[in-house]
């Protein structure tokens, strides 16, 4: 009994038993079968570092910021300065829930629109999360 390994790329084929009856296991790493892989990194990255931004210039906000737009002109617009980090965590969960799910389905069109969803969603929340801050922080 003696295991083979033949490298293909990204992908390792496993041959386990003897050359008669041999059985071949293809193993793929997560992070090499992501389409888009760089856009998803820096995505995560640009996230992340939004979110550290808005923790360290806690003291340069004011105590109420106007986070939710879509609500009426009331006091339900406004919400605490770290609340801030309500978009951040919400596109980082929507990177990873749809890599999850791109990870799941077999479709590579579905695959790219998943993973260029989760950008967007990145980038959109790094704007109005810099456009806020830079409303009503002093600096």
């Amino acid at each position: 009994m003696r295991t083979l390994v033949k490298n293909t790329g990204a992908r390792k084929i496993f041959r386990k038993g003897s050359k008669k009856h041999s059985q071949e296991y293809s193993r793929v790493s997560f992070f090499s079968e992501i389409p888009f892989r760089n856009l998803v990194v820096i995505s995560l990255i640009g996230n992340l570092a939004t979110l550290a931004f808005v923790i360290i210039i806690q003291n340069q906000l004011p105590p109420l910021i106007p986070l939710f737009y879509g609500l009426p002109k009331t006091e339900e617009q406004v919400a605490t300065s770290i609340s801030l980090v309500i978009p951040g965590i919400l596109a980082t969960s929507v990177i990873l829930i749809n890599l999850l799910i791109s990870q799941i389905t077999n479709d590579d069109y579905l695959k790219k629109i998943l993973i260029l969803t989760g950008v967007v969603s990145a980038f959109l929340s790094t704007i109005t999360t810099l456009k806020i801050i830079f409303l009503v922080g002093v600096f």
